[in-house]
C-alpha cells in the first residue's frame, strides 16, 4: 500500500530496535544513521529514465562513460557518497521501520533514497575508473555493495529489489574489472571480502516477505478501522474497492493467511503454484496488494546465480 515518508520522523524516532531502548554506542554504530546524513546531503541526486537506461549502458560496457554529462553531478555527491562509505563499515543497520507498524502510514521514501545514492555510487566507480583511479573505484564499490546489503534490513520486497538491482550491476562491474586483468592482488582482495558479506543469497528474501506480509496484515487492520472503508481502500491502493467488497472479513484474514504460508514456501521449494492457487482462491480485497511471485523467485534466482558466478572468478 502507498505510504509517505520523513527522514526527519526517522532521526526522531531513534532508530530504536523494538522492545528495547538504544544506548548512545548502539546509536552510534547504526549505519543508518550515516545513511540518513548521506541522504540529506544529496543534491540533484534523482536520475531521469535516459539517464538510468544510459547508466545501464556504462555498466555493461555498451557505452562509455560521459564525463560531460555526469562529472558534475558526481562532484555535487561525492561528500553523501563518502558518508554512505562510513556507514557501510558498521554491521547493524536498522532504518526504525519497525516503530511504525509497517501499515500504510510508514515512511518509505527512504527506499527510492537509497536507489539515488546507491545509482549514485556506481557513477562514482565508472568516473573514477575512466580516470584510472582504480584503487578508488575497487573501494567505492566494494562499499556499495555492503550498502546494498544494507537497504533491505527490516523492509518488505520493494527495498530487497532495489537491493537486488544495485547488486547486479555493482558485480557486473566488477565482472568487467576481472575481464581487464589490471585488478592488484590488493584490490582482489577487497572485493572478494565484499562478496563474501554478501553469503549466497546476497537479500533475506525470507525476512522481507515475512514483512511484506505483516505490513499487509496491518493494512486489513487499519482499512477496518477506517470509517469509510471504501474510500480508504481507494486512498491507498489508488484502485477502487472491489465491487463486492462490504467491509474487511475474517475470510479477508484467512486468505491473506494462506498466501503468506504459501509464499514462505516458494521461496524453500522455488514452486510458485501454490501462491497462484492461493491467490486465485483469495478474496479480491486481498488480491489487489499481493507482490508478483514469479518476480521475486526470478530476481532470487538471478542474483543467486551471479554471486555463486562472482565467487568462482574470485577464488581464480
Amino acid at each position: 500500500m502507498i505510504a509517505h515518508f520523513s527522514i526527519f520522523s526517522l532521526l526522531m524516532l531513534g532508530l530504536a530496535m523494538p522492545g528495547r531502548a538504544q544506548s548512545p554506542a548502539d546509536l552510534g554504530n547504526n549505519a543508518a544513521l550515516q545513511y540518513l546524513s548521506a541522504f540529506l546531503q544529496l543534491e540533484d541526486a534523482n536520475l531521469q529514465d535516459a539517464d538510468v537506461k544510459e547508466l545501464s549502458g556504462i555498466i555493461a560496457g555498451t557505452a562509455p562513460y560521459d564525463e560531460g554529462k555526469f562529472g558534475q553531478l558526481v562532484e555535487k555527491n561525492t561528500l553523501a557518497i563518502e558518508t554512505m562509505i562510513v556507514g557501510t563499515r558498521y554491521e547493524s543497520c536498522d532504518w526504525g521501520l519497525a516503530q511504525r507498524g509497517l501499515g500504510p502510514e510508514t515512511p518509505v521514501t527512504y527506499f527510492w533514497r537509497s536507489r539515488a545514492l546507491g545509482r549514485l555510487d556506481l557513477l562514482y566507480v565508472l568516473r573514477a575508473l575512466s580516470k584510472g583511479e582504480q584503487d578508488q573505484a575497487v573501494r567505492a564499490l566494494a562499499a556499495g555493495m555492503r550498502f546494498a546489503r544494507h537497504v533491505p534490513s527490516g523492509g518488505p520486497l520493494v527495498p530487497a529489489l532495489i537491493a537486488k538491482s544495485l547488486l547486479q550491476q555493482q558485480l557486473s562491474i566488477a565482472n568487467r574489472l576481472l575481464d581487464s586483468g589490471k585488478l592488484t592482488a590488493s584490490q582482489k582482495d577487497t572485493l572478494k571480502s565484499a562478496v563474501a558479506m554478501l553469503g549466497n543469497e546476497g537479500v533475506d528474501w525470507g525476512a522481507a516477505v515475512h514483512i511484506e506480509m505483516r505490513g499487509l496484515k496491518v493494512g486489513l487492520d487499519e482499512v477496518r478501522a477506517a470509517r469509510d472503508q471504501r474510500q480508504y481502500v481507494k486512498e491507498m491502493t489508488g484502485e477502487e474497492a472491489p465491487t463486492n467488497f462490504h467491509g474487511v472479513s475474517p475470510e479477508d484474514y484467512s486468505s491473506l493467511e494462506r498466501i503468506a504460508a504459501a509464499y514462505a514456501g516458494a521461496l524453500k521449494d522455488g514452486n510458485a503454484v501454490p501462491v497462484h492457487h492461493a491467490i486465485e482462491n483469495a478474496t479480491a480485497l486481498v488480491r489487489i496488494e499481493i507482490p508478483n511471485v514469479d518476480r521475486v523467485l526470478a530476481a532470487r534466482q538471478d542474483l543467486r546465480q551471479a554471486l555463486e558466478e562472482m565467487r568462482k572468478r574470485l577464488e581464480r
